[in-house]
């Protein structure tokens, strides 16, 4: 193959054991008023197990807290999965772990007009696929809505009223708790 450039880290190792870092790229600042003084990004590339399955590791240096904290921030697995926070994916199947010490979060944002989404699919494409079931806020009403194949079945209005569309009718809606 013809690179027209290519940074290649190569271990010489052949021995390969759990946990062994097979090559890394380091940032380091020399800035010591802030105690950011030494290494302070890092990404590395580490053997999973004693078979040729690897992750690859990305750290951060944070002094935020008032106390240096360099650690591993995310990691991509052999597998593909994106882990934040957290080195376990904690259940079968999962392909993004999120994980916070104390409180954890995800924070979806668009504009004020627009549609945070959490999309569930069995298919890449169309309403029968990509978008087959959803958890969506509309910034421009400060609405909660729901939808389940494809159309939406439940929705929580900025007034806090709850809204079930039933037999999916035109439209029509029974709200629940008109009065908080």
């Amino acid at each position: 193959s013809d690179y027209s450039a290519t940074l290649r880290l190569e271990s010489l190792d052949t021995s390969l054991v759990a946990d062994q870092v097979v090559g890394a790229i380091e940032w380091e600042s020399n800035e010591s008023s802030t105690g950011s003084s030494g290494v302070v990004g890092k990404i590395d590339y580490i053997s999973e197990d004693t078979t040729p399955e690897y992750s690859m590791r990305f750290f951060t240096h944070d002094t935020s807290g008032g106390v240096a904290d360099f650690g591993e921030r995310m990691r991509i697995d052999s597998s593909g999965n994106l882990l934040v926070g957290t080195a376990s994916n904690y259940a079968e199947n999962v392909q993004a772990a999120f994980y916070g010490a104390s409180n954890g979060g995800i924070s979806l944002a668009s504009g004020t007009s627009g549609l945070s989404r959490l999309m569930f699919a069995d298919g890449v494409t169309g309403t029968a696929g990509a978008y087959v079931g959803s958890i969506i806020y509309a910034h421009s009403d400060n609405s909660m809505r729901f939808t389940t194949n494809g159309v939406e079945g439940l929705r929580l209005n900025s007034s806090g009223n709850l809204f079930l569309d039933f037999n999916n009718v035109g439209n029509k809606y029974l709200v629940l708790n008109t009065s908080a």
